[in-house]
């Protein structure tokens, strides 16, 4: 249950005091037992072909989620209805949100309106479709974390404008980080790419940390991560 309470800490404002939260839950558990496993790959051995931490070793080491204490909201918040989320922004947003250009084909677009649909626990998010957005909730929560606005462009579509929650922008490093965790989810759980989660660039010399963000932020999919600066941020 603690791993719960820490996770959805993280899933809300304070992120990286959650996380620090959550760091000492793990070394607790971990006292009497090896540390999983990090280390980083050379552009050579890692799959996306640039220096990648791998976290594989750690996500599956990581406890999941007590399935009893959380199953029926999961369940629920599947069935909830689309037309609850029409309009709805993220708490505390900027009501212009952020503009963007992100351009995907046509066989990219069928795959951002499919959304994708948590089918277990172990999935961190639930992101659909609807009336023009894309919304990004917490499948255990289904805190609204996120909503892009997606215009049908030349066959295909563009991501012209994103909203993110007032928490997550308070300034310019931590809006561009989440800008570019939300490209994250799109490449990694909409478009089924190989992809490592960005992560504060004050964690790059702590890898048990990079993972336990990415892990906070990916659940077992986090399987890469690397650090995130501001001057590498996906292209407006």
């Amino acid at each position: 249950m603690a791993l719960v309470v820490l996770l959805a800490l993280v899933a809300s404002a304070g992120m990286l005091a959650a996380l620090r939260l959550l760091l000492r839950w793990v070394r607790r558990r971990h006292r009497y037992s090896p540390w999983p496993e990090v280390g980083w790959l050379t552009p050579e051995e890692s799959p996306l072909g640039r220096r990648v931490l791998d976290c594989r070793g750690y996500c599956k080491l990581m406890p999941g989620p007590p399935r009893d204490k959380i199953v029926e909201r999961f369940q629920a918040l599947r069935r909830m209805s689309l037309e609850q989320l029409r309009d709805c922004l993220p708490e505390g947003s900027d009501p212009a949100g952020y503009e963007l250009s992100w351009d995907f084909n046509e066989g990219e677009a069928l795959r951002l309106r499919a959304g994708f649909h948590a089918t277990d626990v172990e999935d961190r998010w639930l992101i659909r479709y609807a009336h023009g957005r894309l919304y990004f909730q917490r499948s255990w929560t289904g805190v609204l974390v996120y909503v892009a606005e997606i215009r049908p462009e030349h066959g295909g579509a563009r991501l012209t404008r994103l909203w993110l929650r007032g928490s997550d922008s308070a300034c310019p490093e931590q809006r561009l980080l989440h800008i570019a965790i939300v490209r994250y989810l799109i490449d990694s759980h909409l478009l089924g790419r190989l992809a490592a989660v960005p992560v504060p660039s004050d964690l790059a010399s702590e890898p048990l940390k990079m993972a336990l963000f990415a892990f906070s932020i990916a659940g077992r999919r986090g399987e890469y991560a690397e650090p995130f600066y501001p001057d590498s941020a996906p292209p407006h």
